[in-house]
């Protein structure tokens, strides 16, 4: 028996096992494969069922095969392969079975299938004399149904009725929105391993790894007495980490095949044995710290690394806030298990290693771009077709014509205070670039009557979401910048390196390349007093830039823009094009949304200022303070925007040779205000993230339920709650 002591106070000790393989001969396995069809898998289901063609060729001739799904609660699963014989038949039977299953269904649950699962197992024990079952268990989401406590009740029940029946285990969370801590639990209570997938490919590579690594070995039953304190207890096959959890005796189930057991305990090892040194029990440091992540304890993982002195997998977990962040780490360090290739990757600590907890991040590129007039977005044909749509289909009416689209569409991500072309949604993490797009619509018989050309000129505006519930819907963005965006982003990895600058070149930004958030900003979230008072402000600068812009636009006011030659066009000829659903607007057609497969639970946040609703009519806000009328506190604000104004302005406006001077003196305070409420909404945006992504909560409040607190003299509301998101 071997021992490490960690700083912290733990012991990692490895008790070796003996009779763990019980078979001379690798014995036929029976293989169970379940996976995921709800309405949420309908992208992906497609590539995933032509992996899983690939992966049953792969199987050992003389193993079994069984196939299931599952969808909604209420018999919405099934098990439409058992105990087929590899290599007793061809595969075209079983490709046309895999290829009806291309299409997803609805909603979610996962305790139907696990308890079929059980009737599966009993009936090809007996038929297939083989007492070696292993199981892979694929998902996206998590479950949807209409009672999640007693739901989990019944997933635990069916694991308890698998237990001692599976020989080994394996469950994979595909994509950004499964439940990892769910998955995590069940991993536990299976004795199995948790594996994240971010694509479909990682799956069938995961799902192959696993496949290779079984021998089909009964498990050796295990009792210590060190067991009764464990705080992870753990097995390693090959690069996979099996969680294990004790029975009510105190008893293990260590896989076969694996020669040794794990525990990390807060108590020194009751059995005597020596203590070794750090590389003696080096897998063992890499798998507590892969255990650790997968159920969310960041804090021991980092633990387990610094021991190792491992810089790059420390840099990853640090600031890891979502699945595929948290996936990425978990990645490298399973690799650094059997490979010492993966090992020190950026180097090896001399002592105790702090990774930066205020890293470069997603938020900080997009500061970096929208601070940049030189930056645009480039929006090119292949850059549209490999997009990924949120939400549900969207189809235009079956009357309105085509839209054929310019190649290659140029938008500006400067923020000068309007927002710019980057908008994020008021109350989720969503963020959308909104693109104006040129092109034209080919006209119907008619338009010569009017003077109008087949190929009319038009525009669609276009709303492509970048971030989605504070998760990235895409991994690269095409953008032209300037030379110092172009150097920051590229010394942070943004960019290929030896990559030169030129003016107007679109790059690849790949967005995967660095954390959403980081831990200096999840930690700024202490107190709501500086949130309260960054929303004042906010408020402050919207109701003064409102009366400004009202008292240049009057003086100094423009056109209304629209588009090219709307202005000229008789009113028949704009009846004739709105036929075509064109207007001065664009082309607007209308559109139909199709009705949702499958949901996910969201959650919004709002800060919410009392008295403070929309911004009413500087007119409004004139004739009340003429007639000595009440004022509500954003009236208030406008009015003190109002007397600035005749401060600034009032002394040079009886000077008719100085209208110049006038309208520079109020392009400038525009300026100023857009300004400083640009980057005060960066800074609302953050806080944002920190609450929701980074689950933090101010400290003045109790619960996280609605609560209001007064600060400088207003009322302030924070609400937070769960969101129905349709696919």
């Amino acid at each position: 028996m071997h021992s490490f002591a960690l700083k912290n106070g733990k012991y990692l000790s490895e008790y070796p096992v003996s009779g763990s393989s019980t078979f001379k001969v690798r014995p036929p396995i029976n293989w169970l494969m379940i996976f995921d069809r709800s309405g949420s898998t309908h992208y992906d289901l497609p590539k995933l069922v032509e992996d899983l063609k690939i992966l049953c060729r792969k199987i050992p001739s003389g193993d079994t095969l069984s196939l299931g799904w599952f969808s909604s609660e209420g018999g919405q699963y099934d098990f439409f392969l058992k105990g087929w014989r590899v290599g007793s038949e061809d595969f075209q039977g079983l490709d046309h079975l895999l290829d009806q299953m291309k299409s997803s269904l609805s909603l979610t649950c996962f305790s139907e299938i696990l308890d079929e699962a059980k009737t599966v197992v009993e009936t090809l024990k007996v038929m297939s004399g083989s007492t070696s079952f292993v199981l892979s268990f694929f998902t996206d989401g998590y479950p949807i149904v209409s009672n999640y406590s007693r739901e989990i009740e019944k997933i635990h029940t069916a694991i308890k009725n698998l237990s001692g029946k599976i020989s080994a285990i394996q469950l994979v969370g595909y994509g950004p929105y499964y439940n990892k801590a769910l998955l995590a639990d069940m991993a536990k209570r299976f004795g199995g391993v948790l594996v994240h997938a971010n694509d479909v490919r990682k799956y069938r590579i995961a799902l192959e790894e696993f496949s290779e690594t079984q021998s089909g070995f009964s498990s050796t039953p295990v009792q210590l007495e060190d067991l009764k304190h464990a705080k992870f207890v753990f097995a390693l096959s090959g690069k996979d980490v099996i969680s294990l959890e004790p029975d009510s005796k105190g008893v293990v189930q260590v896989p076969g095949g694996s020669n040794s057991l794990y525990v990390v305990s807060d108590n020194p090892p009751s059995q005597k044995g020596k203590f070794c040194q750090v590389d003696e029990l080096l897998p063992a440091l890499y798998g507590a710290s892969y255990l650790a992540s997968t159920q969310m304890d960041v804090d021991s993982a980092l633990e387990f690394l610094n021991a190792t002195r491992d810089i790059a997998p420390m840099k990853l977990l640090m600031n890891a806030n979502l699945n595929s962040e948290y996936g990425a780490a978990e990645e490298l360090i399973r690799e650094a298990i059997t490979s010492p290739t993966k090992r020190y990757t950026e180097g090896k600590a001399q002592g105790d290693f702090v990774p930066d907890r205020n890293a470069f991040c997603f938020l900080d590129a997009l500061d970096t771009l929208t601070s940049d007039p030189e930056a645009r977005f480039h929006l090119s044909k292949e850059w549209r077709a490999s997009y990924k749509p949120i939400g549900t289909k969207i189809t235009p009416s079956p009357d309105a014509p085509k839209f054929d689209a310019e190649e290659d569409v140029f938008v500006p991500l400067y923020d000068d205070g309007d927002g710019g072309n980057l908008v994020w949604n008021e109350s989720r993490l969503n963020l959308s670039i909104r693109c104006t797009i040129p092109g034209h619509i080919l006209l119907r018989p008619g338009h010569e009557t009017y003077g109008l050309a087949s190929c009319f000129p038009t525009r669609v505006i276009r709303n492509y979401t970048l971030v989605r519930d504070g998760i990235p819907n895409v991994k690269v963005l095409l953008v032209s910048m300037s030379q110092a965006s172009f150097d920051l982003l590229s010394r942070h990895g943004l960019l290929p390196p030896d990559t030169p600058w030129a003016s107007g070149r679109a790059y690849e930004l790949d967005l995967m390349k660095v954390p959403v958030m980081n831990r200096a900003m999840v930690d700024e979230v202490k107190s709501a007093v500086p949130i309260c008072q960054n929303t004042l402000r906010i408020q402050e600068l919207k109701a003064h830039l409102k009366v400004w812009r009202d008292a240049y636009e009057t003086e100094f006011p423009k056109e209304e823009r629209k588009l090219e030659g709307f202005s000229v066009l008789s009113q028949d000829a704009a009846k004739f094009l709105s036929e075509h659903y064109i207007t001065a607007r664009g082309f607007e057609p209308p559109t139909t949304s199709a009705p949702g497969t499958d949901f996910y639970e969201a959650t919004s946040f709002k800060i919410a200022m009392k008295g403070f609703s929309n911004l009413p009519k500087v007119e409004e806000v004139k004739i009340r303070l003429r007639e000595g009328k009440k004022l509500t506190p954003v009236m208030e604000f406008m009015v003190k925007a109002l007397s600035g104004i005749e401060a600034e302005i009032s002394p040079i406006s009886g000077d008719s040779s100085l209208p110049s001077v006038r309208e520079t003196i109020m392009r400038l305070k525009i300026s100023e205000l857009k300004s400083e409420l640009a980057f005060l909404r960066r800074k609302t945006n953050r806080a944002k993230m920190s609450i929701l992504l980074g689950k933090r909560w101010p400290e003045e409040f109790s619960s996280r339920d609605e609560c209001e607190i007064a600060v400088d003299g207003y009322s302030f509301t924070f609400k937070r709650e769960k969101v129905k998101v349709d696919y």
